[in-house]
């Protein structure tokens, strides 16, 4: 049964053989699709499948902050959706089924700010990893108050912990609490979103440890 917003007049759920919805505000209508019991997929096919599966289960750990940070690509579709068309394109290595992240080439934040030079991230004591880099200071787009994006990612948890209001970039050194990863390899990135939250950097991977 499809459902009437009032608010904005349009249509979401299902009329007999239609379908209507919404993508990134814009409605659209469809058909039900007609399942075919003798379809079979091509390897290209399943390969696809199995790497938009592992794009999605690594972004749903990011949503909000790939909503907020992930800016660049087609403004059409959200930030955790251009995040996911990036792994799937760039961010995937082996041969199906034998499939898995290259971490190194995953962005947690996509645009037009300076990135972090010299960025690093080091485990410390208690559970805590400390990020440092090097302040691109007041030049062109960047700005000393540009707030740094911190991500730490546990593939055997399946699970992030992350900041999007972390230390201003003049500071050169924020720390990050992943505590619930101890005894675990975890994998970091360090990016940086403007203070009106209009501007984002290209990320950076700070690299791969385990979290005492």
């Amino acid at each position: 049964m499809a459902k009437l917003n009032v608010r904005t007049g349009t249509l979401s759920g299902k009329v007999g053989n239609l379908i209507y919805s919404s993508w990134c505000g814009i409605p659209y209508t469809r058909s039900r699709p007609t399942p075919n019991p003798d379809y079979q997929p091509t390897p290209a096919q399943q390969a696809q499948r199995l790497k938009f599966s592992l794009a999605t289960r690594f972004c749903g750990t990011l949503t909000p902050l790939l909503k907020q940070a992930f800016l660049s690509g087609n403004s059409r579709s959200t930030g955790q959706n251009r995040a996911i068309s990036h792994i799937c394109k760039h961010a995937i290595s082996g041969v199906a089924p034998h499939l898995e992240l290259a971490y190194p080439r995953i962005f947690i934040s996509r645009g037009e700010l300076p990135g972090a030079p010299g960025a690093t991230a080091t485990p410390i004591a208690n559970g805590q990893v400390q990020f440092r880099w090097i302040s691109t200071g007041d030049r062109g787009y960047s700005s000393n108050s540009d707030k740094a994006l911190l991500v730490i990612y546990c593939p055997a948890l399946q699970q992030s912990v992350y900041n999007t209001a972390g230390a201003d970039r003049r500071e050169e050194t924020a720390t990050l609490e992943a505590f619930a990863f101890s005894g675990h390899t975890v994998h970091s990135w360090l990016g940086f979103l403007s203070e009106d939250g209009k501007l984002a950097a290209d990320s950076v991977y700070t690299g791969s440890f385990i979290i005492s």
